[in-house]
């Protein structure tokens, strides 16, 4: 959804478009069971890279004017036979199986819908693997014909085995150097029997690394309908969602990455929660050639969330906790909230289908802002041409023009920009006390950046439907442009949140679609869609000058141009 009469009853949440999804819901009848299994393999492949053998590398620095300087000491002609395959030992043939299993049937007062899955991959590298699992249960229940309850739930696990080396040396190891010794044993790191003794042995590490990460996440709805009256009717939706991702990192004091700081232990955990609510309270009524459908409600977001993230170094071979660092590097972690809440009402009514008309009110306030409130509207209309007595076509199915004129609005990215924000440093503190910071300058009177949007639309179908057209022409002017202007660095502080400016965007989009080959059981269609757009900026922040014009400043650090010139 992108026109202004779509996305204005979803507020700033539909600044950018809006997509709607559903999922698979429980259909009445007999209990049915679908089941589907996959498996396949995975192998990494080098493209068009082919990798020299043991001959060809010697053959090549051979070939060079002034080989007979080359100076190591295992420069010889036996070269030619060693030839180590460092790709063939990183690779190997992965593995992958999905399976899923799936029930759903009921009554005409319950209906049920479970599936569970299973996803396993084993990595074409070797020491990287996937796993998960998955569920979902929908459920409606109709205990008496005013009321339908609807909750859900869906849950899965996810989880990353990465047993953390690095595999470019898979293709910079030299073809003469071998992963193993005369007696099998593994080559440490930077091994002097090395042609090149600066290579590490990738191998080497993965005897001893760990790392693995592992994501929960629950969703739970609660849904519901009310029928009141014969017009009236009231919805509730209702929904909450839990995350929460571990990851943990073993560096072996003996690997690559270790050897320079005796070793690290990494520890990062992360859990969010979300909560949302939607009450509508719609009314419909129809009377003679007359419909009219309108909506009142009110919604709320929240959001939660909670970091934790650490590391040592200076371990003993073998010991992967924290505890046991002898340097603890870093402990840090944060909290964030914020939320949104809106009051909206929308009406639409049409007269016989030929006439259309949309009306959307909403009120937005949001806890990032110093101004929380903002107002969005949209109004818009349509004339159906084709259910016109006097239209008469036997070509034209369906020939409509519309037109809407509305607004929305946009949050800034950041969570808290209208305070002043300090960060706790150990570097700014005294007698091994932390102190504080600054680490952002609050902007109090922020408020909503704000896009009006103004359409014409036509819509045509043809050749008994097999023929279809769109054209959309818009021009949307956005004010209050959220950006994050320059400031002077002597703070420490680069940059201020400021509403900036103003822009706009025009721009026609066309869409064409045809069947090519249609039946009662096959339908062959082919769609092509074309837009072109151009948007300028037509106003920046200003500063005021010493005889009251103000002169508009450069987004840039550094440009000393102006880009909007002056103005009074």
């Amino acid at each position: 959804l992108k026109d202004a009469a779509s996305t204005a009853i979803y507020g700033s949440q539909g600044a950018n478009g809006v997509i709607v999804v559903t999922t698979k819901r429980a259909k009445s009848g007999q209990m049915t069971v679908d089941f589907s299994s996959r498996a396949g393999v995975n192998q990494l492949t080098n493209g068009n890279l082919e990798m020299m053998d043991g001959a060809e590398l010697y053959d090549y620095f051979s070939s060079f004017a002034n080989a007979n300087t080359i100076s190591f000491p295992r420069w010889k002609p036996e070269l030619r036979n060693s030839d180590f395959d460092w790709w063939n030992l990183a690779t190997k043939t992965g593995f992958n199986q999905n399976h899923n299993i799936s029930l759903q049937g009921g009554t005409e007062k319950l209906q049920s819908f479970l599936s569970v899955g299973y996803y396993d991959e084993s990595g074409a590298i070797k020491g990287y693997d996937y796993e998960r699992y998955n569920f979902r249960l929908n459920t409606a229940y109709t205990p008496f014909q005013w009321l339908t309850v609807r909750p859900s739930i869906v849950g899965s696990r996810r989880s990353v085995s990465d047993q953390q080396y690095s595999v470019t040396s898979i293709y910079s190891n030299l073809p003469w150097d071998s992963a193993f010794d005369g007696d099998g044993n593994l080559v440490p790191h930077r091994s002097p029997l090395w042609v090149n003794s600066a290579s590490t042995n990738y191998l080497y590490d993965l005897q001893w690394n760990k790392g693995s990460n592992v994501n929960y996440e629950f969703m739970g709805n609660l849904d519901f309908d009310v029928k009141i009256t014969k017009n009236l009717t009231f919805a509730s939706v209702n929904n909450y969602r839990y995350n929460s991702y571990a990851a943990a990192g073993y560096t072996d004091p003996r690997s690559n990455g270790g050897l320079s700081v005796n070793g690290r232990v990494t520890d990062y955990r992360s859990e969010y929660t979300r909560r949302y609510t939607n009450q509508i309270l719609r009314y419909t009524n129809n009377w003679g050639k007359h419909n009219l459908n309108a909506l009142a409600g009110y919604e709320f977001n929240d959001f939660s969330s909670k970091t934790l993230d650490a590391y040592g170094t200076g371990i003993v071979p073998g010991f992967e906790v924290l505890d046991v660092t002898a340097k603890p590097e870093r402990t840090r972690g944060g909290i964030s909230q914020w939320a949104v809440q809106s009051m909206l009402f929308n009406s639409n009514y049409d007269y016989d289908g030929k006439y259309l008309a949309q009306v959307s009110l909403r009120r937005d306030g949001a806890s990032n802002f110093g101004k929380k409130y903002g107002n969005f509207f949209s109004v818009s209309g349509g004339w159906n041409i084709s259910r016109e007595e006097w239209f008469n076509s036997k070509y034209i199915d369906m020939l409509k023009l519309r037109a809407a004129y509305g607004s929305v609005g946009n949050r800034p990215a950041s969570l808290y920009p209208q305070f002043d924000l300090y960060a706790v440093n150990p570097a700014a503190g005294y007698n091994g006390i932390p102190g504080l910071l600054i680490s952002q300058i609050g902007n109090p009177n922020l408020t909503w950046e704000e896009t009006y949007t103004s359409g014409l639309g036509l819509d045509v179908n043809a050749f008994n439907n097999r023929a279809r057209l769109t054209v959309d022409y818009y021009i949307k002017k956005t004010d209050n442009i959220l950006y994050n202007v320059p400031i002077s660095g002597l703070t420490g502080i680069t940059s201020i949140t400021q509403n900036i400016g103003k822009m706009s965007n025009k721009g026609i989009e066309v869409a064409l679609g045809g069947d090519i080959f249609r039946t009662k059981d096959f339908t062959w269609s082919l769609d092509v869609n074309l837009g072109h757009n151009k948007n300028k900026l037509t106003d920046i922040y200003k500063t005021r000058n010493a005889d009251g014009t103000y002169t508009a400043k450069p987004l840039i650090v550094g440009d000393g141009a102006g880009i909007a010139g002056s103005a009074n």
